[in-house]
């Protein structure tokens, strides 16, 4: 009796990923974003805006993510030159945290910039700016910083201009119950804030002695 040889072909292919779950996704994007901050480039909102576009499945868990587009406040990205976008991504990032990183490079940007701090300043979780400019210090328009801080936690900011420029006092309002890392320079703020014991990095370079004020 002739031998029958039986072939069985079994073809695997790698899952596609659009059977990936809602959740796996959403977790998937949180992860990228999280994973490639970046001060300089605006990595973080390049990839997310892309992300959007390219389904309609997508598209619909960022715009169901205002988690995402409040992690995504790059100062630096060109697509916050034009004003509907940088309306459209506040928008997005609803009643979010708000993560605000980059250079004050141009006058429509610092605008910007100004704009979040005075209306949403109760949710900026992290401040991580540059100035350029030395008036940006001196026009009044950071006193809504003075205002509680329910969700800072982390507070850094640098200059360009001068490692001299003192900043107006004080600059911290008291209540920060969240504020983890504190990085800038010639900064006059209250050495007996609450927030001060549960600091875990706190930079503050001075230049001269007279220039740091103990607040009561």
């Amino acid at each position: 009796m002739p031998t029958v040889f039986f072939h069985l072909i079994i073809n695997i292919s790698p899952p596609s990923i659009s059977s990936l779950s809602t959740d796996a996704l959403s977790l998937i994007f949180e992860t990228l974003i999280l994973t490639n901050t970046s001060r300089n480039e605006g990595l973080p909102l390049s990839q997310l805006i892309r992300a959007s576009q390219v389904c309609h499945d997508w598209r619909e868990i960022t715009l169901d993510s205002p988690l995402l587009w409040g992690r995504c406040i790059s100062l630096n990205h060109p697509i916050l030159l034009e004003e509907q976008w940088r309306k459209e991504i506040l928008r997005r990032s609803g009643k979010a945290p708000l993560w605000i990183q980059g250079k004050m490079l141009m006058e429509k940007i610092t605008n910007f910039f100004f704009a979040i701090i005075k209306e949403e300043w109760e949710r900026v979780q992290v401040l991580d700016v540059i100035l350029v400019d030395s008036s940006d210090m001196w026009n009044g328009a950071w006193a809504p910083i003075l205002r509680p801080s329910p969700m800072l936690q982390i507070f850094k900011l640098a200059n360009e201009f001068s490692p001299f420029t003192r900043y107006p006092a004080p600059f911290l309002t008291d209540h920060a119950p969240q504020i983890k890392i504190f990085r800038s320079s010639n900064i006059s703020f209250n050495l007996h804030a609450p927030w001060i014991s549960h600091i875990q990095e706190l930079t503050s370079e001075v230049h001269s002695p007279c220039q740091m004020s103990l607040l009561h």
